[in-house]
């Protein structure tokens, strides 16, 4: 995963909580929830990320969004 500023870590993260929904079981749903939100607030105001303990909500974020784009894309090869 490339180095991330805090705006783009931001986004990312931001990207990734209104994906929660391909999260399984739902009861994780929260605790994801609350890690991704958990990485917002460390990037706010920051000017770098360095030395801040936000890789796992970033590799978190980035699985949510792959697990986005992998459903989207499953769903529109059966629509096809």
């Amino acid at each position: 995963m490339a180095d991330h500023s805090p705006r783009s870590a931001s986004m990312l993260l931001s990207g990734a909580l209104a994906h929660l929904d391909v999260i399984q079981p739902e009861a994780l749903r929260g605790p994801v929830r609350d890690i991704l939100r958990a990485g917002i607030e460390l990037c706010v105001g920051s000017r770098s990320l360095l030395g801040k303990p936000i890789r796992p909500a970033l590799d978190l974020a980035q699985a949510v969004m792959d697990t986005a784009e992998g459903e989207k894309r499953r769903d529109d090869e059966g629509q096809g």
